[in-house]
């Protein structure tokens, strides 16, 4: 095939929707002493919808925003997130819960086919300071991840995974903070889509640390493992190991922030990667920010 550029073009029509929901009970019964409407207060919810198409102009336009089931012959591209969050003792700085259900969907027309991501999750995410100055997390996820092409057959999957995150934190100061996280990931793909599988655990560290009036402090490092049983160096194993080598990798990080004077901000940014067999991989950054 040869491209080349023209002044041919083919109309198209344009919907996006934006839309959040949100259902607050204690906005209703602040002033109610009753139980039951104090317990019902600890209670809420936000929705948000985010549509947006493009489609092949044809002879009309379809006037409802919602609809997302369009026939490839028209359809050029398409993203939608949806996403519905339930809290509890929310305001609450000792403890609390939320609930989490989103969906991301969205399919591009490219010049050969199509390519489409789906992407599905549902979690609970648990916080309890029960120390002082402490912040302790636990998060559960559960969802699938897929992705098809009608070129690239051997790239679609269908990942399953469950995981497991428990998070610590500590606020020594008001300059000083550190927070220790370890994960477990288990993933699947499809048994006929190749049927690969890892188990991924990661034990990382952190800490943040404020210098006055000199800027911001960040460092990072990451023991991570990967049991992975599959063909690797593929597109599969890709998605599954992050990026990153079965059995043992390090990554680590390390970045410094500060305002020069009203309105400029630099950034220094620094990232590094071991994994097994493969050479170290060191990348830095400078930013510079000016803010008018």
């Amino acid at each position: 095939k040869i491209f080349r550029p023209n002044n041919e073009f083919i109309r198209s029509n344009f919907t996006n929707i934006n839309q959040t929901l949100t259902i607050n009970p204690a906005q209703l019964l602040k002033n109610k002493k009753a139980k039951a409407a104090i317990f019902i207060s600890k209670f809420s919810n936000i929705t948000s919808l985010r549509i947006d198409k493009k489609v092949l102009a044809g002879e009309g336009i379809i006037f409802n925003p919602y609809r997302t089931d369009i026939g490839e012959d028209n359809l050029i591209s398409l993203n939608s997130f949806v996403r519905n969050t339930f809290f509890f003792n929310r305001s609450n700085p000792i403890f609390g819960f939320d609930i989490n259900v989103q969906k991301l969907a969205n399919k591009l027309l490219l010049s050969n086919g199509f390519d489409g991501r789906n992407n599905q999750e549902q979690g609970l995410r648990l916080r309890w300071n029960f120390i002082r100055k402490s912040n302790f997390l636990i998060l559960i996820n559960q969802g699938s991840k897929t992705f098809t092409s009608q070129l690239f057959q051997n790239r679609n999957y269908q990942i399953n995974y469950i995981e497991l995150q428990p998070e610590f934190g500590y606020q020594f100061s008001t300059d000083f903070k550190t927070t220790f996280t370890f994960n477990v990931k288990d993933q699947k793909n499809r048994l006929e889509l190749g049927g690969e599988k890892t188990l991924n655990t990661k034990l990382g560290g952190e800490l943040r640390y404020n210098l006055l009036k000199k800027g911001t402090f960040s460092a990072q490092v990451n023991l991570i493992n990967n049991s992975y049983k599959g063909l690797n160096n593929s597109a599969i194993s890709y998605e599954l190991l992050d990026g990153l080598q079965p059995g043992n990798n390090t990554t680590w990080s390390a970045g410094f922030q500060r305002t020069i004077s009203n309105g400029i901000q630099l950034n220094f940014t620094y990232e590094g990667r071991k994994s097994n067999e493969v050479r170290t991989i060191h990348t830095g950054g400078l930013q510079v920010r000016a803010y008018f």
